[in-house]
């Protein structure tokens, strides 16, 4: 029951946060959106700036969960494939949670967070897409596959996909995405692997 009360106010937080902002959204709003009490609220979290780290804390479980299921659903797929799945649950996760990706950009471009968990914790994001994308798709491409520099090369993919769907696609209408979805996953999937192959001499 308690984590059920949790969950519901990290829930609400990341629709209004996403909405109004994090600076200009107040304890008050949020507590008075459950209709809970601002005692209830802090029974959960210290602050606003510890209820902010515990939807880091949130998210990053649930995209672990989204990719450990990618990993155990592309298992026997080639790399090219695998590549798609994941482009295609990023640009949908996207698009479905656009609260998400309005606060995760509020996080990232802005300074006023003081709370050195929050900075640290953003990180991580980063880390265990990294890692899976080295995993499960620089790994299929072969051992006969040359790189220019692997971990670079893994790292500015990730930021390249996530910045362009962030920044290109989170304004666009659903309807407009969804139609052209393919079409932007067979894009990238051309423009990321053709980037970072490199014929033997």
């Amino acid at each position: 029951m308690k984590e059920d009360k949790k969950r519901k106010i990290v829930e609400k937080a990341i629709e209004l946060f996403g909405e109004a902002g994090y600076l200009k959204t107040t304890v008050e709003e949020i507590t008075n959106s459950l209709n809970i009490s601002k005692g209830s609220f802090y029974t959960y979290f210290d602050s606003k700036e510890s209820l902010l780290l515990g939807i880091l804390n949130y998210l990053f479980d649930q995209h672990c969960l989204i990719l450990d299921k990618i990993a155990e659903e592309t298992e026997k797929l080639n790399a090219e494939d695998t590549l798609k799945c994941y482009l295609k649950s990023s640009i949908e996760k996207t698009m479905v949670n656009k609260n998400v990706t309005a606060l995760i950009q509020q996080v990232i471009f802005n300074d006023f967070f003081k709370v050195d968990e929050i900075k640290r914790k953003l990180p991580s994001f980063k880390e265990i897409d990294v890692k899976f994308v080295r995993e499960n798709i620089f790994e299929k491409l072969g051992k006969k596959q040359r790189y220019f520099n692997k971990n670079l090369v893994v790292e500015y993919t990730i930021s390249s996909i996530h910045t362009f769907i962030m920044m290109n696609l989170k304004e666009r209408e659903t309807e407009f995405v969804e139609q052209n979805k393919e079409g932007i996953i067979e894009d990238l999937t051309s423009l990321i692997l053709h980037g970072i192959q490199k014929e033997e001499l």
